[in-house]
């Protein structure tokens, strides 16, 4: 087959019935102001950062995620939820309800933060359900502490501390 000039090939592609990965928001906050992000100018907006899931809410999505796939379709293959688009997952008061729902459904998560939440208690949860927080991605802009001030209006050096405390307790 050849689309606008360029030869293809028609590769079979498998595709389910039902999701195997779920994207959503709990809240909508962050505490970076990016350049590039919707949420810098969102945040602006009347009751934009007051909008969140409810604690039941995150429950019923999450158990309703497994069950489609578990029960309903039989499948014991890996589900994976992403519990944020664009906010930082660490800022949520209600994580531990996203990890503690996962666990139970045998549901994998990736968070993707700023790392500026890398800390506290928010360490202590990742940690507690670590078999399943299964990936765990630092993002930033910029390559020094003046381009992460400039482009996220962040203190990389606060970002970089909690990394090296996970390094320390986690040297593997």
């Amino acid at each position: 087959r050849t689309v606008t000039g360029v030869q293809t090939c028609a590769l079979p592609i498998s595709r389910r019935d039902f999701p195997v990965e779920l994207a959503f928001e709990p809240h909508q906050l962050c505490n970076a102001a990016c350049f590039c992000c919707p949420y810098t100018w969102l945040s602006k907006e009347t009751n934009y950062t007051t909008q969140r899931m409810s604690r039941e809410g995150i429950q019923g999505l999450i158990n309703a995620f497994a069950d489609n796939a578990r029960r309903l379709h039989g499948y014991d293959g890996r589900l994976t939820i992403y519990p944020f688009r664009f906010s930082d997952p660490l800022l949520c008061r209600d994580l531990d309800v996203v990890l503690k729902c996962a666990a139970q459904n045998r549901v994998h998560v990736v968070i993707t933060t700023n790392g500026i939440g890398l800390s506290g208690h928010n360490v202590e949860l990742l940690e507690e359900y670590r078999p399943w927080v299964t990936k765990l991605s630092v993002s930033l802009i910029g390559s020094t502490a003046d381009e992460v001030r400039e482009l996220m209006g962040l203190d990389f050096d606060r970002v970089m501390k909690n990394i090296e405390n996970i390094k320390l307790r986690h040297p593997q």
